[in-house]
């Protein structure tokens, strides 16, 4: 049986894995939330697993840019996606 993969189920992925990647160069005295999150299908993804790369690409003091790719075994890019990072000082207590 084939079953496509769900776009939501793409996105709560990619943004797992560019929050992870977010957190390799966050400071200490720092955190953020994602502000945004955009997601490109390029090909159908099927219910097997996939590699997911995700890394950062940019940052200044207030905003971290990351990206992602999604593929198949077969090596086929199915999705990119990117996202921004606020960044923030980290309040006492948090």
């Amino acid at each position: 049986m084939w079953t496509a993969l769900f776009g939501g189920y793409l996105a709560a992925l990619a943004d797992q894995a560019l929050t992870f990647a977010a957190m390799t160069s966050v400071p200490e005295s720092m955190v953020f939330r994602t502000t945004n999150l955009s997601m490109t299908f390029l090909r159908v993804g099927k219910a097997e697993p996939l590699k997911i790369e995700a890394r950062v690409t940019s940052q200044t003091r207030q905003i971290i840019s990351t990206r992602a790719e999604f593929q198949r075994p077969d090596g086929e890019l199915i999705t990119e996606a990117s996202a921004q990072q606020f960044l923030q000082a980290a309040r006492a207590g948090l």
